[in-house]
């Protein structure tokens, strides 16, 4: 017992300090520490584990009236389209730890026993996201998502 708070306070010193800016690129970025992403408003892919998740800058219902918004969208792509549209909300201010100890996100994204209890925290700092890996066992990745697969079908299924 003591040796597992031992690791669960390494972890969370580790993933404490200033984050880096990481670059969002098509290949795969191994996030290493806390890292604010440089997205330019462009959909997010994160790895864990055996588990993918993307980020989608949230759309307004009437554009007209509120053309840009802060907030962030997690879905997961594999069964976003084609199952159930579950997603989580990641509003401008919000910390979301994502991980298996999360159980509202566990029932939404069913995550594999490859994704930690505490695997990582998002944080929405006034629109730009900032990623914080909590479990230092397994590693976190993240790239952009492809240009075909941007934010078009996200704004047409909310359209519908």
């Amino acid at each position: 017992m003591a040796r597992a708070m031992l690791k669960t306070l390494r972890d969370l010193i580790n993933a404490g300090g200033p984050a880096a800016e990481a670059m969002l690129t098509p290949e795969p970025k191994l996030v290493c520490g806390p890292v604010q992403v440089l997205s330019w408003g462009r959909a997010i892919e994160l790895v864990l584990g055996d588990k993918r998740l993307r980020l989608y800058r949230d759309i307004p219902v009437n554009p007209r009236t509120d053309p840009v918004t802060k907030d962030w969208i997690l879905v997961d792509p594999d069964c976003f389209i084609s199952g159930i549209a579950a997603f989580a909300r990641l509003e401008s201010g919000q910390t979301l730890m994502v991980g298996r100890g999360n159980n509202s996100l566990d029932k939404i994204f069913e995550f594999p026993k490859s994704v930690m209890r505490r695997h990582l925290e998002l944080v929405n700092d006034n629109g730009e996201i900032i990623i914080k890996p909590l479990a230092s066992d397994e590693k976190s990745y993240l790239c952009s998502v492809p240009e075909n697969e941007d934010v078009d079908w996200l704004s047409a299924r909310r359209v519908k």
